[in-house]
């Protein structure tokens, strides 16, 4: 994988309250995500191997998804305008 790159180990589609449940309140969705009835969330390795959790709207995660994108076996790299909220290990909410 390459240095930036993330790769996809699974994704999750969350509406508001299994979001909420899990500790991303509203206060911590920046911007749109605040407004989005469901969030999409991919559980992550960065190319050292630390695990990250992605959070963006389930649209764009679907898509990704959908394309094969998520999984490349060289990675993706990530934005902050298509995952505004980045966080350290992996959030589950099941």
């Amino acid at each position: 994988m390459q240095p930036g790159a993330v790769r996809a180990i699974e994704y999750e589609i969350v509406d508001k309250e299994q979001a909420a449940r899990i500790g991303l309140r509203d206060r911590l969705l920046a911007g749109e995500l605040e407004a989005m009835p469901e969030l999409g969330m991919m559980r992550c390795v960065d190319h050292h191997g630390k695990k990250l959790t992605l959070v963006g709207q389930a649209r764009h995660v679907r898509n990704l998804v959908a394309s094969g994108k998520a999984s490349d076996p060289i990675g993706m790299t990530i934005n902050e305008q298509s995952f505004p909220l980045v966080v350290n290990g992996w959030l589950i909410s099941h």
